[in-house]
């Protein structure tokens, strides 16, 4: 007799995730306080950041996909979830947050000179220095796996899951970002700086792909073309960090600039209007500056085939 294995209901998913999540929490106040006792300076505490960062993140999307799943299914379910979200995000920002505020009367010099064999902090378990390369290394790759991975066009539910994908990818690039910048200047972490931009760079321009293919798949759904405008808003305020860096890629025709910055300026306006009549007003802009952004690009592809 053959027995086919049942597949986990959403429910088991739930207490399963809900079982997690108060285990991070746990540990999340675990690292909260070690941040508050840590002796050492600015660079032990960002790599204290790290050794949790990317699981809380990660179990942070986890959620939010959940969360979809279980909206209009189960009351309930969709509540729990909610409330346990919300004090996960909240221990996780506690720790994000933390700043050593006696490095604040600090001079340059003595902030370049604290390193983490400066004041190693009780717990064995995080006595070890997480080495900025490494970092760098494991943030990079994670961006290029999802920057790789196939996407499913006609999955509604996968696309949504790619949008929180790259959330999470642009949090921990900006974790490394913040590490990278507390670190003594040279060449090399200047170089690293600008690997790092340049992932969140495609990662801005992977969002918009994901968001252009879900808004032709919504069909005047507005209160999900709502909810897309607002993931596109949170992740489009990176743009004006990204965009600095495309002066050194070559130079860009006037069209092109004049429209990146007709673009940035609509994004960067606030949506007040979120009325149907609003949504539908935005949305049209949007999909108006993609398809000119497309013809200038189609328009470089042209150029670069006659060259040849």
């Amino acid at each position: 007799m053959i027995h086919t294995k049942k597949l986990t209901s959403l429910e088991q998913r739930v207490n399963e995730f809900d079982k997690t999540a108060k285990y991070m929490i746990k540990k999340l106040d675990q690292i909260r306080e070690q941040l508050s006792s840590c002796g050492g300076g600015t660079n032990t505490i960002e790599n204290l950041k790290l050794t949790i960062a990317p699981d809380a993140a990660t179990l942070i999307s986890q959620g939010d996909t959940l969360i979809l799943e279980t909206h209009g299914k189960s009351k309930t379910l969709t509540q729990r979830l909610m409330e346990t979200q919300a004090n996960l995000r909240d221990k996780f920002k506690s720790v994000q947050s933390f700043r050593n505020y006696q490095d604040l009367d600090a001079t340059p010099q003595q902030l370049n000179s604290t390193n983490d064999n400066d004041g190693s902090f009780n717990d064995s378990t995080h006595s070890k220095s997480i080495d900025l390369d490494e970092i760098t290394t494991k943030v990079l790759k994670r961006i290029n796996d999802l920057l790789v991975k196939p996407i499913a066009k006609d999955n509604e539910a996968e696309l949504t899951k790619r949008i929180l994908d790259i959330k999470e990818r642009q949090e921990e690039a900006k974790l490394a970002i913040d590490v990278a910048s507390q670190t003594a200047p040279s060449e090399s972490v200047s170089n690293i700086m600008t690997v790092i931009r340049n992932g969140m760079r495609d990662l801005s321009l992977h969002f918009d792909e994901i968001i252009a293919i879900l808004f032709s798949i919504k069909k005047g759904n507005m209160m999900d073309v709502s909810s897309l405008l607002s993931e596109h808003e949170f992740a489009k305020s990176l743009l004006g960090e990204t965009l600095s860096f495309t002066s050194e890629t070559g130079p860009i025709d006037d069209t092109l600039t004049r429209t990146l910055r007709s673009t940035r300026e609509l994004i960067s306006e606030p949506l007040t209007n979120r009325t149907e009549e609003g949504l539908s007003q935005r949305l049209y802009e949007i999909k108006e500056k993609q398809e000119e952004l497309k013809l200038i690009i189609e328009g470089v592809k042209l150029s670069g085939q006659n060259e040849l």
